[in-house]
């Protein structure tokens, strides 16, 4: 029988059975219909693996030629039925950018670079199993510039500076599946360091699209 207010998600309801050590049904089966005291607990984030999210980075070092490009790429496969919150996005460079900046892109696509990265190793979370990488296909290569027709963000990095294109809360973005997002260095024949953290989790049926 519907229950008033009925939650319909069950993540929310797992993570305060597994937070709390609770046995039996849901413990929150449905909304609140009256104000009511609260009291916060503090989660941090441990408590994401709780909530359904496993945490991943994956880092590349790049050495293209003078007038070629490095670049990073994350891709959400079609059918992956993952979302993923991309939460940093680091380079670093040995020669300061030029004329053309070090660039974060992110759209539509279904393409790889030349080589693909395990994400294997790239959990940050031992919970998570330990034989099964990232949803995320990680790629990276050296040449021909890669950016996509929409590019989100460019910055100008320092010789030998740490260039971070995420710098506050509210620049985390989602990638959703058949999306892919792609940070590229400078064509000045640097030396490129490029790291990518996120989160994923698997979406739920009224997210869907």
């Amino acid at each position: 029988m519907a229950k008033y207010n009925e939650i319909l998600v069950g993540r929310f309801n797992n993570h305060l059975k597994k937070h709390l050590s609770m046995k039996g049904d849901a413990p929150a089966p449905q909304l609140a219909s009256e104000i009511m005291p609260t009291l916060a607990l503090h989660t941090d984030r441990d408590s994401l693996f709780h909530q359904g999210w496993n945490m991943f980075s994956v880092q590349v070092l790049q050495s293209p030629a003078a007038t070629a490009f490095a670049n990073l790429r994350l891709r959400n496969p079609l059918g992956s039925n993952i979302i993923a919150i991309i939460y940093r996005a680091v380079l670093l460079t040995t020669t300061a950018d030029g004329i053309i900046p070090s660039q974060l892109c992110s759209g539509l696509s279904n393409a790889d670079s030349a080589t693909i990265i395990s994400t294997q190793n790239g959990r940050w979370d031992g919970r998570h199993s330990l034989n099964a990488g990232s949803a995320l296909i990680a790629s990276t290569t050296a040449g021909a510039s890669a950016v996509f027709p929409t590019q989100r963000m460019m910055i100008s990095a320092a010789a030998n500076g740490l260039a971070e294109f995420l710098r506050n809360y509210d620049d985390r973005y989602p990638l959703l599946p058949g999306d892919s997002t792609l940070m590229q260095g400078n064509s000045n024949g640097t030396v490129n360091t490029m790291q990518f953290w996120w989160m994923e989790r698997f979406l739920e049926d009224s997210e869907r699209f």
